[in-house]
């Protein structure tokens, strides 16, 4: 039992991926003993957890639905039968707004909000994919059997009874966005705003998926991510981006993700899809501000919650701030604390719509000095209060 602790150990010491290890009746041996994030309580692991112990020897590929990639396999060690769990990890860090839909989407009290933040900072960033190229390693510590190279180069895919539940959550499950949050998530790519847009993203969607091939429900998913690619090449070049370079990286992707047997790698690559036309869109619009301008609005954009001074900005921009006001109004037409105000009505409207957070949390999340302050300034620019706006969205 040493030497296995001892080869785990140096896995997870290697790798930073937790790891749970369990006997054959599923009861947890590894407590304590291995340095793993825990995942808090009003998250609910233990779902998860029946279900990726629910393994012989065969390794199962999990994904939860707050996108944190799991795998778990039975083996066989000094004669006794153990079972095992790598995971949780992450494609990448969440910012504090997609935390916020999370909470939201759980129900979670304010006092819990920070709990989650923390552990989901603590999660180490492996994308499915990554994480699966892991598998063999640990197998080879724990069991000693040499890998098979060839096998490696194939696409994995999901056992029958996993491949099943995937069909089922295809065609009843799932949920898209209705077309009024999809022109967001437009426009927001239109505009370049990629926090945004991957907030709404991340979003729980409100309404049934349409099936494009029921028979297929992996071509109905490549089917979908072609028509997203179709409406993220017309936002692209409605952003500023030459119809020639959008249509090209459209027929890239097309041509991509028929390559693809798996809905993971399909999820993967609509976030490098994504991606790919929020850079071009960034690259023409730095085309159309200047150098100075352009990271000034990017820098607003980042860090619109934080307050936000002048001098700061001129400084980053190595001009004066009388000099920064002129230009700024002459590129963007706004003023620079129009636009800062424009920004915050923009993003606590966003919240107010889609999470049912207190408006004095939204207040002090998107940087407004105090309700009465934000109440007064979307009473001046939307002619309504948050509380009448959120109303009106419901």
């Amino acid at each position: 039992m040493k030497e296995l602790f001892m080869k785990l150990e140096l896995f997870h010491f290697a790798t930073n991926i937790p790891l749970r290890l369990y006997n054959q009746e599923n009861l947890r041996i590894s407590e304590n003993i291995l340095t793993s994030q825990i995942m808090p309580a009003f998250l609910n692991f233990s779902e998860y957890e029946k279900k990726l112990l629910n393994i012989a020897e065969d390794t199962v590929y999990f994904t939860n639905n707050l996108n944190e990639h799991y795998y778990s396999f039975g083996f066989l060690y000094s004669g006794t039968k153990y079972k095992l769990i790598a995971g949780p990890t992450i494609d990448s860090s969440f910012d504090k707004k997609i935390l916020m839909m999370i909470s939201s989407d759980k129900k979670l009290q304010q006092a819990n909000f920070g709990v989650m933040e923390s552990y989901f900072r603590s999660l180490p960033r492996y994308t499915s994919a990554n994480l699966r190229s892991t598998e063999p390693l640990l197998r080879y510590l724990l069991c000693g059997s040499e890998p098979d190279l060839s096998k490696m180069m194939q696409r994995e895919k999901p056992p029958d009874e996993f491949e099943e539940e995937k069909t089922q959550v295809t065609e009843t499950q799932k949920y898209h966005h209705s077309m009024n949050r999809d022109a967001l998530i437009m426009e927001a790519l239109k505009n370049g705003d990629r926090d945004k847009l991957f907030t709404l993203l991340y979003t729980p969607g409100d309404g049934p998926e349409g099936i494009l091939c029921k028979d297929n429900p992996l071509r109905s998913y490549k089917n979908l991510f072609i028509v997203t690619v179709s409406y993220t090449t017309k936002a692209a070049i409605e952003g500023g981006v030459d119809s020639e370079s959008a249509y090209t990286l459209s027929d890239t992707f097309i041509q991509k993700v028929e390559e693809i047997d798996s809905y993971e790698e399909i999820t993967e690559l609509i976030i490098s899809m994504i991606n790919s036309f929020l850079d071009l869109v960034e690259k023409a619009k730095k085309l159309k501000y200047s150098a100075q301008i352009y990271h000034t609005i990017d820098y607003i954009n980042k860090h619109y919650y934080e307050n936000i001074r002048l001098c700061r900005l001129a400084e980053r921009a190595h001009i004066s701030e009388s000099h920064l006001q002129k230009i700024f109004k002459v590129q963007t037409g706004s003023s620079v604390t129009s636009f800062i105000i424009n920004k915050r009505i923009a993003e606590a409207g966003s919240l107010l719509k889609y999470t049912d957070r207190s408006i004095a949390d939204i207040c002090d999340l998107t940087g407004f000095c105090d309700q009465s302050y934000m109440t007064n300034q979307f009473r001046k620019k939307l002619k309504t209060t948050p509380k009448k706006f959120r109303e009106s969205m419901r």
